[in-house]
């Protein structure tokens, strides 16, 4: 009877509809669990080099951590990122107390300059050993040379480039970081 075959057709069509949805839906579901757990993986990866080069405790480190995990929601960067620049701004010498400023400075400079971050983590980390520039001036430092690259006929790795040529020179007369980009 025509009936009974529309409805067998009609059964039929939404049982491979919902086969067809269960199986898109399983594999987005397997998609982002393994994203998730890629991302955890390289976030880990990338931590572990912190705990090479930082001097701490297992607190310090969870606080590392968490401040790290923390400026990935706040900064368009990943945290396996921010990771590879804490363990960059420790091997250059940055004390772990430091590290979130060196980092924040390092982000915005890549953000708003033609440096790379690990350009501008070397560079940054040299200057400012060189000028004893303190952490708390990191951040003003870079929203300094952005402006300069800006506003000048010259970027801002070449400013940089100069103002580490310069340090040197600039500290043993006893210039300060501002009369050196002045």
């Amino acid at each position: 009877d025509l009936h009974k075959i529309k409805l067998e057709l009609l059964s039929r069509t939404i049982y491979d509809l919902s086969k067809a949805l269960a199986e898109k839906a399983c594999k987005a579901l397997v998609d982002f669990t393994k994203e998730t757990i890629n991302s955890g993986l390289q976030f880990e990866t990338a931590f572990a080099g912190v705990k090479k080069v930082v001097d701490g405790t297992e607190e310090d480190f969870a606080n590392l951590q968490a401040e790290i995990r923390k400026t990935a929601t706040e900064k368009p960067i990943s945290a396996d990122q921010l990771a590879s620049l804490y363990q960059a701004g420790a091997q250059l010498g940055v004390d772990k107390e430091n590290l979130k400023d060196f980092t924040n400075a390092i982000i915005d400079l890549q953000n708003t300059s033609d440096l790379t971050a690990e350009a501008g983590a070397t560079m940054l980390a040299q200057y400012a050993n060189v000028m004893n520039l303190p952490s708390k001036d990191y951040e003003r430092f870079a929203s300094t040379l952005s402006y300069l690259g800006s506003t000048t006929a010259t970027t801002e790795s070449r400013i940089m480039d100069m103002a580490q040529r310069m340090s040197g020179a600039g500290a043993s007369i006893g210039l300060s970081n501002q009369g050196l980009l002045a």
